[in-house]
């Protein structure tokens, strides 16, 4: 089971260069995500910006979500995200400690439940946190990894987008990399 944590932010707007914002860059990549993998595979959404935003297609658009295995939901969830997302212009907070850190809980309070042996992944897309007291809240997200992690079933896979080197965001999710 695969799992995005998908920035959502107002600041997924700004330019790269080329004519192309990060949206735009991010977007052209997201439709092949279900292309590669395989028939019996699943993939969840999460989408945030300062919260983890509720609502149909995991709060990342208002059309309903495509769910169940990618032998059935392939050719929607490609349509999905290549046609439905879109940034909330209104919203320029990120919090990606916070998001992924519910985000771990939600999927290792599902991994507990079904009790059957699936590899989870989260993959986590992001730029950089913006919220006070980072520090705080990256160690706190930390902690939530090291008490509830399971080195055979949940792997996080996180992605800077464009983000600052040396930050404390890309500190973070380079360990987070690295314990997982």
């Amino acid at each position: 089971q695969l799992t995005i944590l998908l920035d959502m932010s107002g600041n997924i707007q700004q330019s790269v260069g080329d004519g192309k914002s990060r949206w735009n860059a991010l977007s052209d990549t997201l439709p092949t995500i279900p292309i590669v993998l395989g028939g019996n595979d699943k993939i969840n959404l999460t989408c945030f910006e300062e919260d983890i935003l509720p609502g149909p297609g995991g709060g990342c658009a208002e059309i309903t979500y495509p769910n169940g295995t990618l032998a059935s939901s392939r050719d929607a969830l490609v349509n999905y995200f290549g046609n439905s997302l879109a940034p909330r212009r209104d919203q320029n907070d990120v919090h990606v400690f916070e998001a992924l850190n519910q985000t771990f809980l939600n999927v290792a309070e599902a991994e507990d439940f079904y009790l059957t042996r699936f590899r989870y992944i989260i993959l986590v897309i992001t730029e950089d946190d913006t919220g006070t007291d980072q520090s705080a809240r990256a160690q706190s997200l930390l902690d939530t990894i090291g008490l509830e992690f399971d080195p055979d079933q949940i792997h996080i896979y996180p992605i800077l987008y464009f983000g600052t080197e040396g930050s404390i965001t890309a500190t973070t999710l380079e360990e987070i990399a690295t314990r997982t």
